[in-house]
């Protein structure tokens, strides 16, 4: 039975090739066409034949069999090996395994089948209830202990989150399938990690890390046996092939392809070689595209050429058919680059035909390769010369019924020839009747004088106009009176002299009320080429002009915040250093306008030479290799994630600034390096101020250096004169009583230089930290839906703006905490305390915070009593307790209680009066010591995600301990991890002095 049904699959594909290519000619067209027509009806009819005549054997075998645990084993053998290309037919055998080995309690026979039917159902995509079924099954291979098991279910686990995108859940399931394989040991467990490794590798191919992709590669060769995984090997140095091709080694990437070939070879591996062969066409025809020398360029190609038809000769020998149409399009692409455009042609057409047809074609070799592997285990001769037999009478049914097929089809054809030549049939009408009413645009129809004869249910569903008020009446109805009469004008002027028509129009439906369309108006014409009527296709593109309105808000929005730090300078460029974002602060700074230098300007025209020469060749001593300029000016920042540099910038005067720039790495929503974002600070006046304090320290030095020559000739005339003595040591006593205010007052002014400055430093890198995020993945996504606007859906668009609209708004709450604390920093917030009841303030505070509390289904008990007072500012302690419960609601779990308390009478140990202690307290996920001894720190401002992944500004510690600390008390935390956290702080009862 196999040998017919493989002469067969193979006849009908070589016969295909063969009419294909006697179709090149134009004359033998439509033979070719009807040729085709019988053959692929007799491929297909051959193949639901053989697919239902294996199914049925194996039900044959399967029912045969007496004990119920072999059959449990051989249903889940068959449904191994029927997974891939039956996947319904599979989870229907596995289900008959799994009933069985309830009855019976065989717990591994349930597993397998569980896990089996897991892999066909991932295998038609429906991955959520393969995962289940995955889960179940791995839950009794951890019953029985059964270590092999429970290694494959992992690896099957991984696959699913791999294909579904989801890399570090892949990733996680992968490595315990590795650890497992570990544990079991030997030949099988080398191969079970080798096989780990490789799928690790693909995980850092799919996010974009080659060099992590070759080590796994490389790990997994190294476990495998020469002799035993040769088909592995071959694969593994295809994809290590492919990433050193990638990076632009090709040497490496030819050599690993040699390797491949060996591996093939020797385990005689004919697809093998044709999947590797292709490969090396498709190298060297990249090679050939890219090469300007055209020596060079015709060596590639003849190469290509060479390998694609050595890849077709060993593709041919297996009958390795996927092949084909990979190989067709290289030397499709091969012929064009060479200017062979006759070649060209005739491969782009057999390369068309190849890839429509390969399914079938493929679905035919999967089955026949499916009973090769079934009539390797029937063992007895009778059972195959039945088998044998029913195959010839399963090839006779096949022949005849695609020969019924063909005489049908002659039928039809001579039949429909006597009709009318115009005249659809009943039923294409019908079905063309059915498509119109049923589309989702509104279709109308109208005659050649513009009245109404035909409308959709769409229509009616749109307008609110029924057919039998619009019948006969002028598309008129609709105008909503926003266009003038030459625009309709030259609407008809376009129909009428037979073109389409195509715009964007604002129409009035039945209510008055105004929507937007996207019409297209098409002439339609009789045999005689007159036209008879208009055809207008219409589509209500009223949501999606919001959602563009919306954009172009948050666009606006955006382009706002950036404006706003006028004295900031903020520049982002793509990937090669031209600006697309130049804000208020970089004009301000440069003298630039943002229209003279975005998508014209590179970044490093505002650079100084000389800084730029310096700083590319010390990276260039340090890495030992030849860099560009720019490159040397974020290397930095992309190993580091982050630089703070001092540069000199050349102005449009001419003039320099002295600005310290934070340079960040822009980060697209896909994980991709994008650009750079340079958030800049003039320091020219901080120079300068540096300098003069430099040269008056160098003043005094001096003036002191000559004060001690006088003094050491006054005490010379001292020695002489007792009187002269007296009187100038008082003089020197009261000189050198000025000398020492003097540098005090210096001393003290330089110290408050120094720390002003590092406090704006520290401002300017909280800024570009928490601002580089949300502004780059809002750009990202905007860059996205300008890009693809019109291919999202409703949904999809109300989705990612909903996304942009959650990340202006955090980036807002951070420029509010920013600001507060800058005012607070700075001294210019009001500061108005005096005793108040604390209970208010709390209830306040519970208040405001009581509907995030309620979205957790949190609980805040308040246990302090009315009759406690403290001497506070009502603002700041207000804002103290917010940002306390907000922190404990977002660390806390659902369902559980928040508790503020206090204590009357503390004793401060710094302070003689007393104070009041209060506490907020939660049993949430907790921390431990090393992340406490990070709070209240700004140069260690840290925001951890909340129990569902809530977001923070990491600013509300800050300036909790700035607003506490403004009233003498003192803020601290205790905490445990998985236990919970307390926030203590303290208050005076009243004024202290």
């Amino acid at each position: 039975m196999l040998v017919i049904k493989k002469i067969f699959v193979f006849y009908i594909v070589r016969k295909s090739i063969f009419l294909y290519k006697v179709a090149t000619n134009r004359r033998g067209a439509m033979k070719f066409f009807s040729t085709a027509i019988l053959l692929l009806l007799l491929l297909y009819s051959a193949s639901l034949a053989i697919t239902q005549s294996e199914v049925d054997s194996l039900w044959s075998s399967y029912n045969a069999l007496k004990d119920d645990t072999a059959k449990v084993n051989k249903i889940y053998q068959a449904a191994l090996e029927m997974y891939e290309d039956y996947p319904t037919q599979t989870v229907k055998f596995s289900e008959a395994g799994i009933e069985i080995s309830e009855k019976i309690n065989y717990r591994i026979g349930k597993a397998n089948c569980l896990r089996v039917k897991g892999i066909a159902l991932s295998n038609i995509g429906d991955f959520n209830r393969g995962l289940d079924y995955f889960y179940q099954s791995l839950a009794i291979y951890k019953q029985i202990s059964d270590l092999p098991g429970i290694a494959k279910v992992y690896a099957n686990i991984a696959i699913i989150f791999f294909i579904e995108g989801n890399f570090d859940k892949s990733l996680e399931y992968n490595q315990l399938a590795y650890r497992v394989h570990d544990s079991i040991g030997g030949e099988g467990s080398s191969v079970g990690k080798a096989r780990c490794l490789a799928n690790l590798g693909n995980i850092y191919r799919a996010q974009d890390k080659p060099d992590e992709a070759l080590g796994s590669y490389y790990k997994a060769l190294r476990l495998l046996d020469s002799s035993a995984s040769l088909k592995s090997q071959s694969i593994l140095y295809d994809n290590i092939a492919a990433i050193y091709f990638a990076k632009g080694d090709y040497d490496k990437a030819f050599s690993a392809e040699s390797l491949a070939i060996e591996a093939s070879r020797k385990e005689k591996s004919m697809s093998g070689l044709a999947y590797t062969y292709t490969r090396l066409a498709e190298f060297n025809l990249s090679l050939a595209q890219n090469e300007k020398n055209q020596s060079k360029k015709a060596a590639y190609l003849s190469k290509c050429f060479e390998q694609a038809f050595k890849a077709l000769e060993f593709a041919d020998n297996v009958g390795q058919h996927l092949t084909y149409s990979t190989i067709y399009h290289a030397l499709y692409l091969a012929y064009k680059e060479k200017g062979d455009y006759a070649n060209a042609l005739k491969y782009s057409e057999i390369y068309n035909h190849t890839k429509d047809s390969l399914f079938t074609i493929e679905k035919s070799k999967a089955v026949a390769d499916l009973d090769a592997k079934y009539e390797i285990q029937l063992k007895q001769s009778q059972i195959e010369v039945l088998e044998s037999q029913k195959a010839k009478d399963l090839f006779k049914f096949a022949f005849l019924v695609s020969l019924l097929l063909l005489i049908i089809i002659t039928v039809i054809i001579i039949s429909f020839k006597l009709k009318r030549k115009n005249q659809l049939s009943e039923s294409l009408i019908k079905k063309l009747t059915e498509a119109v009413e049923q589309s989702a645009n509104h279709i109308m129809i109208t005659n050649i004088d513009g009245k109404i004869e035909y409308i959709n249910k769409r229509f009616t569903e749109v307008t609110g106009y029924t057919k039998e008020e619009t019948i006969g009446q002028s598309p008129n109805i609709l105008k909503s009176g926003t266009y003038s009469k030459s625009e309709y004008k030259e609407l008809w002027t376009t129909v009428l002299s037979g073109k389409t028509w195509n715009s964007e129009l604002i129409n009035k439906k039945k209510s008055g009320e105004l929507y937007w369309e996207k019409n297209i108006i098409t002439p339609i014409f009789n045999e005689k080429g007159e036209i008879t009527n208009f055809i207008s296709i219409k589509e209500d593109i009223t949501e999606s002009k919001k959602a563009q309105e919306k954009i172009e808000s948050t666009n606006k929005m955006l382009n706002d915040i950036l404006n706003a730090a006028s004295e900031i300078a903020i520049i982002s460029t793509d990937i090669d250093g031209k600006i697309n974002i130049f804000n208020k602060g970089a004009e301000f700074i440069t003298g630039y306008q943002a229209q003279e230098v975005i998508g014209r300007a590179a970044l490093l025209e505002f650079y100084l030479d000389s800084e730029l020469k310096q700083r590319a060749s010390e990276v260039r001593n340090e890495m030992k290799m030849g860099i560009s300029d720019f490159d040397a000016l974020v290397i930095k920042a992309n190993t580091d994630g982050s630089e703070l540099r001092e540069w000199t910038y050349v102005c449009k005067d001419k003039s320099y600034r002295a600005v310290s720039v934070v340079l960040y790495p822009i980060i697209s929503v896909d994980g991709d390096r994008t650009g750079y974002l340079f958030v800049a600070q003039d320091i020219t006046k901080r120079k300068i101020a540096e300098q003069q304090l430099k040269e008056l320290n160098e003043s005094l030095e001096l003036k002191v250096e000559d004060r001690t020559k006088e003094l050491n000739n006054a005490l010379k005339i001292i020695e002489q004169a007792n009187e002269e003595l007296t009187t100038l040591n008082e003089s020197i006593a009261r000189e050198a009583k000025k000398l020492l205010e003097l540098n005090e007052k210096l001393g003290i002014s330089e110290n408050e230089l120094k720390i002003a400055n590092q406090t704006k430093d520290k401002f300017i890198s909280i800024i570009a930290h928490d601002l580089r995020n949300p502004i780059g993945g809002i750009k990202s996504l905007l860059e996205i839906l300008n890009n693809y606007f019109g291919s999202y859906s409703k949904e999809d668009l109300e989705k990612r703006l909903k996304t942009a609209l959650y990340a202006s708004t955090k980036t807002y709450d951070l420029l509010e905490h920013l600001l507060t604390w800058a005012q607070t920093t700075m001294g210019n917030m009001e500061f108005n305390p005096q005793v108040s009841s604390i209970y208010d303030v709390v209830e306040k505070t519970i208040d405001v915070t009581k509907p995030a509390a309620e979205q957790k289904s949190i609980s805040i008990m308040n246990s302090i009593q009315k009759n406690h007072f403290a001497y506070f500012d009502e603002k700041c302690i207000g804002t103290v307790l917010r940002n306390l419960i907000t922190n404990s609601i977002k660390y806390s779990h659902k369902n559980s209680v928040i508790k503020i308390d206090i204590k009357a009478d503390y004793i401060d140990s710094e302070h003689s009066e007393n104070y009041v202690m209060i506490s907020i307290a939660d049993s949430g996920i907790g921390m431990s010591e090393k992340e406490m001894d990070k709070l209240f720190k700004l140069d260690k401002v840290q925001s951890m995600p909340g129990t569902e992944n809530e977001a923070g500004t990491g600013l509300g510690l800050i300036l909790c301990k700035e607003f506490v600390e403004k009233h003498t008390g003192k803020i601290w935390c205790d905490s445990k991890e998985g236990v919970g956290t307390t926030f203590f702080f303290t208050l005076p009862k009243k004024a202290i002095s």
